[in-house]
């Protein structure tokens, strides 16, 4: 008889809440239902070129490759893009393309440095100038020289 109690108030085995085994509502078997209603639900199609029902993706389109690419020139992952792997597949080999025709780059370009000379140097200005350079040359051979300060 006290085990009977003991389970009606929901202690022992299976169901019930109380101490025994986690209840995150929902009822009954079936999938963990502990999220809240809207993130449960299912959402449409994440892959823009199946949302625009897209048969290949053109190297040629800019503004589809721009997005799928970040600042650095790297491939943006399935994951962090949306995309199906079928397209992503597409998109890889379209920028793949676009690099070998140069419209796009390989890598970032970088902006001229504007470096303010600290000596005299050939080709490039007199002290107390400021002067645009590359970027590579201003940040691996001026700055560290200490020919130039930004």
């Amino acid at each position: 008889m006290a085990s009977e109690e003991y389970e009606e108030r929901g202690g022992g085995g299976g169901g019930g809440g109380g101490r025994g085994r986690r209840d995150f509502g929902g009822g009954g078997g079936g999938r963990f239902s502990g999220l809240a209603p809207d993130r449960a639900a299912k959402k449409g199609q994440r892959c823009r070129f199946c949302r625009e029902k897209a048969d290949y993706v053109d190297y040629k389109d800019m503004q589809a490759i721009a997005k799928q690419v970040n600042a650095q020139g790297k491939l943006f992952s399935r994951k962090r893009s949306g995309n199906c792997a079928k397209h992503q597949r597409m998109v890889q080999v379209a920028v793949k393309r676009a690099r070998f025709m140069a419209i796009l780059g390989y890598v970032a370009r970088r902006d001229p440095m504007k470096l303010l000379l600290r000596r005299n140097i050939e080709n490039v200005g007199k002290i107390g100038e400021i002067v645009d350079v590359s970027s590579g040359y201003g940040r691996n051979y001026l700055m560290p020289q200490r020919l130039a300060v930004r």
